[in-house]
């Protein structure tokens, strides 16, 4: 008999890892665009393109229309309640393909139906450790993640 491993409750606090993550991904790829041998409207124009990039990412980096997940409650089974930033609440199952390390969890949901997906990324210190190492425990360990048992 299998011990059901109890659901878990979300509240991500913001993460300084990744604004960091975001900051060197950024300044990384201005870098090899100064130092690149390319010419000047070709620069200009990846220049150009990283700075609206940017500015969007800077403009949305809360979600897009309020869909940045500020809570979720996960079961088991795989099935989570999702509260959004504008308030809209749903109900979404884990995808397969979400990702666990110790330092980073990237939770990717399934709503059923049409091609928006939330994705939730979560490093080291958006959740205290009791909470992320629960969390691990269920993603690795879960109902919905037992592969031929």
């Amino acid at each position: 008999m299998q011990n059901k491993i109890p659901a878990v409750r979300l509240i991500p606090a913001p993460s300084r890892q990744l604004l960091l993550w975001h900051l060197t991904t950024h300044a990384a790829a201005f870098l090899v665009i100064v130092f690149a041998p390319l010419a000047l409207p070709d620069r200009l124009l990846l220049l150009s393109l990283l700075a609206l990039y940017a500015l969007w990412r800077l403009r949305h980096r809360n979600g897009v229309n309020g869909g940045r997940v500020i809570e979720a409650r996960i079961t088991s089974s795989g099935r989570s309640r999702l509260t959004l930033e504008d308030g809209r609440r749903l109900v979404a199952r884990i995808r397969p393909d979400s990702l666990i390390t110790p330092w980073l969890i990237l939770l990717r949901f399934d709503l059923g139906q049409g091609r928006r997906r939330p994705t939730l990324v979560l490093f080291g210190d958006a959740l205290p450790k009791e909470q992320a190492r629960r969390l691990r425990i269920l993603l690795n360990y879960g109902e919905f993640n037992q592969k031929g048992q």
